[in-house]
């Protein structure tokens, strides 16, 4: 055995001006040259301490050490407003440091009430990799009209979404934190349109890799939902929190207001009950629009694309998709040659995780006039569809597209 590993929950504080007290159970061994101790803390600040000195673990002996005295952590230096190209409801980061935007609602310059302080709703490195508060983004907190947070010292590719709620502690409004190496520009066939070279929530562009997913999004609604960790299956990746459970939409749930009061709740709908939709009663083609509205999750300069005859993948004009070994297809396009569309999954109607690996799903922006549907486009064993039409309270990728000016 080379290492030990003791995992502390969130429960667990240190005093600075009292030790704390851990016990490690190790087997009989001695350690000739020494050994070191890692201490990593809910910020991911981490803290070597070594021994040189020769020490032995004996049978049911305390084998005590001095007490450690961690080092305050460094803190980034500013590195600016993320509002600065424009407000939004996400936000990319892909540089360590300290970060602020102010507390309006995304695309406007509307101010979301009075705000009472800022928390972290979620952080998700999109694996299955054990994470605690903090690993994405940290020392979140509102003043003056603005929400300020921290990378950590150990810089990591994720998602986290930050809220602001009132003095009731009621959310007022919630903003995706992206942090990923900055998307680039793709140029579509047949002057289509230009989008991102991931999807929205993604941290690569790697084919056969989940990293590549990204979010899933009910269509209208701004704030996203995990996706799978396994590019073969559909299995939740890990989070901060345990997600509530998925409820079924009503005149109380199925409401725009609702939603922003509760950005991690699932709404599901009955598959035999019109309108097919999240949104209870009648249907709002006014939630995301060509004119980029506030409920559009895209970063500031980009949407989620038109679709249907006029959509940017029908233009394209593409016809002949082969899918890849690596679950998904290589869309071909102008600039470069290729795009990786993965096959990312969906969230049912019904709130359940499905058919990663078999087909991937990206929302437009555009409704089906005759139905309570909106347009997609999606790709699977069989090919593209290019122009299809679903149930609004699915949740699909989201691949944003660049507004022109």
């Amino acid at each position: 055995m080379n290492s030990a590993v003791l995992n502390c929950s969130p429960s667990v504080q240190l005093s600075e001006s009292q030790a704390t007290d851990f016990y490690v159970i190790l087997p009989p061994v001695e350690f000739s040259e020494g050994f070191s101790v890692t201490v990593v803390d809910s910020e991911s600040n981490e803290s070597v301490f070594k021994s040189a000195k020769q020490s032995k673990i004996a049978r049911s002996v305390v084998l005590n050490m001095p007490e450690l005295a961690l080092p305050e952590p460094e803190k980034p230096e500013v590195t600016g407003n993320l509002d600065a190209a424009g407000t939004a409801n996400s936000y990319i980061v892909s540089d360590p440091g300290s970060y602020h935007f102010p507390a309006v609602k995304g695309n406007t310059d509307v101010s979301v009430g009075e705000v009472e302080d800022a928390v972290v709703l979620w952080e998700s490195y999109g694996n299955s990799d054990y994470m605690g508060a903090g690993s994405v983004i940290t020392n979140v907190k509102y003043s003056d009209g603005r929400i300020y947070f921290d990378t950590p010292k150990r810089f990591h590719l994720g998602n986290a979404v930050i809220a602001a709620r009132d003095a009731a502690g009621k959310i007022l409004w919630s903003w995706h934190i992206w942090v990923t190496d900055y998307p680039t520009s793709q140029v579509y066939n047949n002057g289509a349109g230009v989008l991102m070279d991931r999807n929205l929530g993604a941290t690569s562009i790697d084919a056969g890799s989940p990293t590549s997913f990204g979010l899933l999004y009910q269509w209208g609604r701004k704030d996203p939902f995990l996706n799978s960790y396994r590019i073969d299956a559909s299995e939740y990746a890990s989070s901060t929190i345990t997600w509530p459970e998925p409820v079924l939409s009503s005149a109380e749930t199925g409401t725009v207001e609702y939603t922003i009061q509760n950005p991690t709740t699932y709404i599901k709908t009955h598959v035999s009950t019109p309108p097919y939709d999240w949104h209870y009663g009648t249907r709002n083609d006014g939630l995301w629009a060509s004119q980029k509205t506030v409920y559009d999750p895209c970063p500031a300069g980009w949407r989620v694309p038109d679709g249907g005859s006029k959509g940017v993948w029908k233009v394209s004009g593409v016809t002949d998709f082969v899918f890849s070994e690596y679950y998904g297809f290589e869309f071909p396009i102008s600039d470069p040659a290729t795009s990786w569309y993965p096959a990312s999954g969906f969230i049912s109607y019904e709130g359940v995780l499905s058919l990663h690996g078999e087909y991937g799903f990206y929302w437009s922006v555009t409704p089906e006039p005759s139905t309570q549907w909106s347009y997609y486009m999606s790709i699977g064993l069989e090919g593209a569809r290019l122009s299809g039409i679903n149930d609004r309270s699915y949740a699909y990728s989201v691949r944003c597209c660049q507004i022109s000016e």
